[in-house]
């Protein structure tokens, strides 16, 4: 993630941006996104604040997220990881 609000997506075989992703935090959240691909390299997790990690097809990004998941802020309040286990 980035300060432009955005995630960049990078294949090392080349020096060009492969995707961007625009990342929209709730109302008045800090932009602090993590971002994690499953072991296979097609679902891409990403959280943009405490309250909601949102479920990309790594090949079909441009589309959004397949899939969010909210949370509760004070259970999951200063999330600086995400692993998929």
């Amino acid at each position: 993630g980035s300060v432009d609000g955005t995630a960049r997506l990078w294949d090392v075989r080349s020096d060009a941006c492969a995707g961007l992703i625009k990342l929209k935090p709730s109302h008045g959240a800090q932009m602090q996104p993590n971002i994690n691909f499953d072991d296979k390299g097609v679902v891409l997790a990403v959280t943009i604040d405490d309250s909601s990690v949102n479920l990309y097809d790594s090949r079909k990004y441009e589309r959004g997220p397949f899939e969010t998941f909210r949370f509760d802020n004070d259970k999951v309040k200063g999330c600086t990881s995400l692993k998929f286990s």
